[in-house]
């Protein structure tokens, strides 16, 4: 499987087995306690907007600045 495919699975598997309950761990210790809360509220508005999982994970992502985005990444990718 190619490099490229991998990554694409590791991201969707991601998503299908993470509640979003977890962003306050991903980001505690990375940015200020007031950004961790921030962030844990806007993917929980998500949830209760879409009631599902997945789509709250995907517009919380699509959401984030460089910086976030970033720190999440670090952690799908060396963390799981």
């Amino acid at each position: 499987m190619k490099k490229e495919a991998q990554e694409l699975l590791r991201i969707i598997k991601f998503l299908r087995r993470n509640n979003v309950n977890i962003v306050a761990e991903i980001y505690m210790n990375k940015v200020p306690n007031t950004i961790v809360a921030h962030l844990a509220d806007r993917v929980q508005r998500y949830h209760s907007q879409y009631n599902n999982n997945e789509l709250s994970w995907i517009n919380f992502i699509c959401s984030l600045d460089t910086d976030n985005l970033n720190i999440l990444a670090e952690y799908v990718f060396n963390k799981q």
